[in-house]
């Protein structure tokens, strides 16, 4: 199966400029410091996503949830997630715990979807690239979306078994 790749070079064009980037701290039980990673995020994915690197450096356990395929804008490349982890982390100075959903990224570490967009509701600058957290979040302590769960797709009438779908550059 083939992913869809950018190569860091590709990643700092004007031609990709759309994207909005967003340093993120995890915590890392072997060491005292957190690891950083720059994270898309990306309000056309409907699940959070962790590159399967990343989840082995950082040495989480995978729960496993097999027949979930992201699929990426073109409607025609998918990429199939091996299981999903419980991450907590630190985005904008502010506290985030999510489900993340286990996949090869390509260039990407870690993508913030609709489910983070959706509980944090931060105010983005499209035009200066910016993320900055709300004074006052809608809900302090909202559940975040169980794998046990089916997610909730809106479904076009044509397609009888959705799959749900996020936008990877």
């Amino acid at each position: 199966m083939a992913t869809l790749s950018i190569s860091s070079h590709e990643l700092n064009t004007p031609f990709l400029s759309h994207l909005l980037y967003a340093p993120v701290s995890i915590p890392v039980a072997s060491s005292p410091s957190p690891s950083i990673y720059r994270v898309l995020v990306d309000s056309g994915a409907t699940i959070n996503l962790i590159h399967k690197s990343v989840v082995f450096f950082l040495g989480l356990t995978v729960e496993p949830h097999l027949g979930l395929l992201a699929t990426l804008a073109d409607g025609k490349t998918a990429l199939s997630c091996s299981g999903y982890v419980s991450l907590s982390c630190t985005i904008a100075d502010v506290s985030y715990s999510g489900t993340f959903f286990v996949a090869p990224l390509g260039a990407q570490s870690l993508i913030f979807g609709m489910p983070y967009l959706e509980r944090e509701n931060p105010v983005i600058d499209w035009q200066a690239k910016t993320l900055t957290p709300r004074s006052n979040p809608l809900s302090p302590t909202p559940p975040f979306h169980s794998p046990d769960q089916p997610l909730v797709l809106s479904n076009p009438p044509d397609l009888p078994n959705p799959q749900p779908k996020c936008h990877l550059p």
